[in-house]
């Protein structure tokens, strides 16, 4: 059956892409249903813009890649992939690139004509060939027993080409690629994921409750430093940390590198929606921007740092449509300022 799948739906040898060069891919094929989010985050005084753009590999393409790689049921591609998982490309164009400083920048996405004969066609791939790189990528990254830095599974060097009013659009900004397995399977533990992984299935393990988790063990484990335990066990695992209103958060522990921003890294917290893919994201770790203005408490500090709120880019276009801004809860009450009700007389 698996053979016959692979032949019905043949795929194009994935492509050796070399990371020194440029290139650019394709979205005309409707076989690859696209979605464009436009996102902002404020900064100060000053907005910064971000679009995402999402690629959802259909189920019927995941399983051909499956039949044609899979050569047992105890291979990589059957133990991972099950047959209703899919794949979702994320492709976030950065508001600059991530080597220049704010000042040199406005924090834009722009976008400009192109001719499809102008770029060599070495340089030009198609939906189906960056999807089957990814597959093979993936399986790659699992094959080296999950390590937490996964530079095969994230490309900063590939632009979209996109078609409006008639005419061909890329963009001049830094582009991160990145690929992940959506799947629906429920877990036990938090530890239960990897970094390539949107299980919308998995127990919801908040930031709160890893800080919660992580005092239990301090007072068993005096000696260790703080975020040793819970830090070293997660990693960089996409953890969901919560359901909300039919949309999926992740969140995940940034890396501690020497340098202050990398472009490898990708979104370290995004929010899910199925059908669509990441509306909402944080690119801090690859932009010169800060996580967050809001200021930690001193008792959480250390191992907190990295578990702290952050501004995500939220979405107010998605697919041509405005979005709703998000609303805020209500600063709760204390309750010694609370007012208390008064009390009526008593007739006697």
């Amino acid at each position: 059956m698996w053979l016959s799948i692979g032949l019905a739906y043949a795929q194009p040898e994935p492509p050796e892409l070399k990371i020194k060069q440029h290139y650019f891919v394709l979205l005309n094929d409707p076989e690859f249903p696209v979605h464009e989010v436009k996102a902002r985050k404020q900064v100060g005084d000053k907005p910064y813009f971000l679009d995402i753009i999402n690629i959802q590999v259909p189920r019927k393409q995941v399983q051909a890649y499956r039949a044609l790689t899979a050569h047992s049921a105890h291979s990589i591609d059957m133990m991972r992939v099950r047959l209703n998982d899919e794949l979702l490309l994320s492709m976030a164009v950065l508001p600059f690139h991530w080597r220049r400083t704010p000042a040199q920048n406005l924090g834009q996405v722009q976008w400009i004509p192109i001719e499809l004969d102008t770029i060599p066609k070495s340089k030009l791939l198609s939906v189906a060939q960056l999807s089957s790189y990814y597959y093979h990528a993936l399986l790659k990254y699992w094959r080296e027993d999950m390590p937490d830095f996964t530079p095969f599974t994230r490309l900063p060097n590939v632009s979209p080409i996109v078609q409006r009013n008639g005419r061909y659009w890329t963009t001049t900004n830094e582009v991160i690629t990145e690929c992940f397995l959506v799947c629906n399977r429920p877990t036990w533990y938090p530890t239960q994921g990897d970094v390539v992984t949107i299980n919308t299935g998995a127990r919801p393990f908040s930031k709160q409750d890893c800080m919660e988790e992580e005092r239990k063990f301090e007072q068993y484990h005096t000696a260790e430093p703080r975020g040793a335990l819970l830090g070293g066990a997660l990693g960089q695992k996409l953890i969901l940390g919560e359901k909300k209103n039919g949309e999926f958060t992740f969140w995940s522990f940034p890396p501690i590198l020497s340098e202050p921003y990398c472009s490898w890294l990708g979104a370290v917290e995004f929010r899910y929606k199925p059908g669509v893919g990441l509306i909402a994201a944080d690119y801090s770790e690859c932009l010169e921007l800060p996580v967050s203005n809001v200021l930690l408490p001193n008792e959480i500090r250390g191992f907190g740092d990295r578990l702290g709120p952050r501004v995500l880019f939220e979405p107010f276009e998605i697919d041509g449509l405005p979005v709703a801004p998000p609303t805020l809860p209500a600063p709760a009450i204390p309750k010694s300022k609370a007012a208390s009700p008064k009390r009526l007389p008593l007739r006697r």
